[in-house]
């Protein structure tokens, strides 16, 4: 066979591999990182076009399956300027059938997405029809391209084996902007699920939420509002100056008057079960059907006019909620990325949304154990040499706590580079159990909540332009307070500051949901009447 004819059907994989970025060139939404999205399409391209000639008709039927996958891209490009997020295909395959219509008529309204749709399917039909009438021969030049191109592939997806730099080459806006990257983070995602599915109570999974579908209940103004929850981070140990040169700094940024730090809240609960839905809902903690159909604040912010980003950097949607601008995870399989990344995902949410409100939820991963794997080793000076098996534990542990300041830094620097009004309120879902607390209790969700496992820190942050509105006034009674403050003060406070009508106080008496002791039903205690 000629040359031509043999690269005939490789010319025209590769075509159909990239046939779907032209959405990108069609709609003009802006791209972040452009090199790093355009090189990786044009390496799946590579990888496509050079196929073994063995696996080259399967990668062609594997591209006719995906089509459905891809026209869904095309048309969150289209829609949003945004990749689709795994929790957007979770609403496309679980929620009602009226919302998956009125998605689709909003991807045909646009032009882009129904040429970029034509100019994909017909460059497939071609390919199909190339391989078909004649498929490549193998040829060992090809194949050795073939191998080259796959090996950053393969890179890219060692982050379940811990191999987290390596990954990094492929940032989370990449993973999103590129169809087959986004394809292969789907798939993991399903991997995921499946495998969190054989582990649960049948029925005993969230619905999702639709944000939607929320009542407006205020307007707000251009501004940039964040909610950040870490995982088991205490409260004596999150800001210690003396421990490192990000505690200083976040420290010297409070005394500078570009944040505040609160009084110590009690968390809903000491799981991330427990807490979390309470927190991003507002809800009462005994109050179990608002905890299981509230909307999030964030929802809440959308409907008053806010772009909406939904962030986390957990293995599944605690709390899932269709609707957002942009919904990412930012892990792998049963490995989570470091805490920089859903807040490198933020700023680019940020920069790509341009004019008007914006809100976000960033659920970090905090100094969930083990705390070893929560910060990059590099950072820090190596190891001392005779500790015991506790006072590693703590040390790593602190380490991870300090790490986290670091990422907290990288949030502030985001909201200092915005020219409107800007601000970040921190916490945790729940607290730890260490060594040193000399209770023998250990981590967190243990059968009785403690103090240690419910008291978290409460911080916010802000840029100038949010200092000079004189809002930082308004949060006096939770700066003040001399006990604990309630969780739910904080998502309330976030609201109002945002821009919804209402006062920011602090709740009376504190409650958390939990057990008192061991074997007892959970229920809701006050907080100042838990043990250590």
């Amino acid at each position: 066979m000629p040359l031509n004819q043999a690269l005939d059907a490789r010319f025209a994989l590769f075509i159909s591999s990239l046939m779907p970025m032209s959405v990108w060139i069609l709609t003009g939404h802006t791209i972040v990182h452009p090199w790093q999205v355009w090189g990786w399409s044009l390496l799946c391209g590579v990888l496509g076009a050079t196929a073994p000639a063995r696996f080259f008709k399967p990668l062609v039927l594997l591209q006719i399956c995906a089509l459905p996958l891809t026209l869904g891209w095309i048309g969150a490009i289209a829609v949003t300027g945004f990749g689709p997020s795994n929790a957007a295909f979770e609403a496309a395959q679980y929620g009602p059938l009226h919302e998956f219509k009125i998605v689709l008529n909003l991807a045909l309204n646009h032009w882009s997405f129904i040429l970029a749709g034509i100019m994909c399917c017909c460059s497939l039909i071609a390919t199909s029809y190339l391989t078909w009438r004649k498929a490549p021969p193998r040829s060992s030049k090809f194949d050795l391209i073939f191998l080259i191109t796959l090996a950053p592939l393969a890179m890219i997806n060692l982050d379940g084996l811990g191999y987290f730099q390596l990954t990094r080459i492929a940032g989370p806006e990449a993973r999103l902007s590129t169809p087959w990257l986004y394809q292969i983070e789907l798939g993991k995602s399903i991997i995921i699920k499946a495998a969190d599915q054989a582990g649960r109570i049948p029925g005993n999974n969230p619905d999702i939420r639709d944000a939607t579908s929320v009542e407006k209940t205020f307007t707000m103004q251009d501004s940039i509002a964040v909610f950040v929850v870490g995982d088991s981070t205490r409260a004596d140990s999150f800001i210690q100056p003396d421990r490192g040169i990000w505690s200083k700094q976040l420290q010297q940024r409070i005394n500078a008057g570009m944040g505040v730090r609160l009084s110590d809240a009690c968390a809903g609960g000491s799981s991330t079960n427990d807490s979390v839905p309470r927190l991003f809902t507002a809800s009462a903690i005994d109050d179990i059907k608002s905890i299981n159909q509230s909307p999030t604040i964030l929802a809440i912010a959308k409907a008053a006019g806010a772009k909406t980003a939904y962030i986390s950097n957990h293995e599944m949607w605690l709390l899932p909620e269709a609707g957002h601008d942009l919904a990412q995870r930012t892990t792998a399989i049963e490995k989570q990325a470091f805490d920089d990344v859903p807040v490198e995902v933020l700023g680019d949410f940020i920069k790509k949304s341009r004019a008007g409100p914006k809100a976000a939820i960033l659920h970090l991963y905090g100094q969930h154990f083990l705390y070893e794997d929560r910060y990059p080793q590099e950072e820090f000076p190596a190891i001392p040499s005779g500790l015991s098996g506790d006072e590693l534990t703590e040390l790593h542990y602190e380490r991870a706590v300090e790490y986290g300041n670091k990422v907290l830094l990288e949030l502030a620097s985001i909201l200092d580079q915005s020219n409107t009004p800007s601000f970040a309120i921190f916490t945790s879902d729940h607290g730890e159990n260490l060594p040193s607390d000399k209770t023998g209790k250990k981590y967190h969700a243990l059968p009785s909540s403690g103090k240690f496992d419910t008291t978290v820190p409460a911080l916010i942050l802000w840029n100038k332009a949010f200092k000079d509105t004189g809002k930082p006034a308004l949060l006096k009674t939770l700066q003040n307070q001399k006990g604990l403050i309630a969780h739910g003060d904080l998502a309330q406070a976030w609201l109002v500051l945002a821009g919804m009508k209402g006062s920011i106080a602090a709740t009376d008496n504190p409650h958390t949901w939990g057990a008192l002791n061991p074997g007892e039903k959970n229920r809701a205690l006050a907080c100042n009447t838990l043990h250590p």
